[in-house]
């Protein structure tokens, strides 16, 4: 996930939906906290999000996304960032033509692109362990 994203949790004064919007996702909105303290979470963020402190030590990663998932350029600027540390990167991406890769499709073994993600899985553990 991306720090923003991960900041966007956050109890705030600004990420607080309006009265009556049935927005309240139980994601911490509604919660207020002073400016220093907001700060330090904020700052805390950062660890929760792995693409915030990678270098060269990251051990090989196996990925997988789509064009129809919600998390597509997070996972493109992910292997992105890997590579650019030099991180091995496994990645296995569908584009939009692929109708059964929306989020979370890797789960459903009855997809044949979820049967693929699943050889390809196998094949990059046996490779890096």
């Amino acid at each position: 996930m991306s720090l923003n994203f991960i900041r966007m949790l956050l109890p705030g004064r600004d990420n607080v939906p309006p009265p009556g919007t049935g927005l309240g996702l139980g994601l911490g909105h509604g919660l207020r906290v002073g400016p220093g303290r907001l700060d330090a979470l904020q700052r805390a963020a950062g660890f929760l999000s792995p693409i915030e402190w990678l270098d060269q030590r990251h051990p090989p990663v196996f990925i997988t996304t789509s064009e129809r998932d919600h998390f597509y350029n997070a996972n493109l600027n992910f292997i992105q960032r890997l590579r650019s540390h030099a991180v091995p990167v496994d990645a296995l991406i569908y584009d939009w033509a692929s109708a059964n890769t929306e989020h979370t499709w890797q789960q459903d073994c009855r997809y044949p692109e979820s049967q693929e993600v699943y050889r390809r899985l196998q094949e990059f553990v046996r490779r890096v362990a």
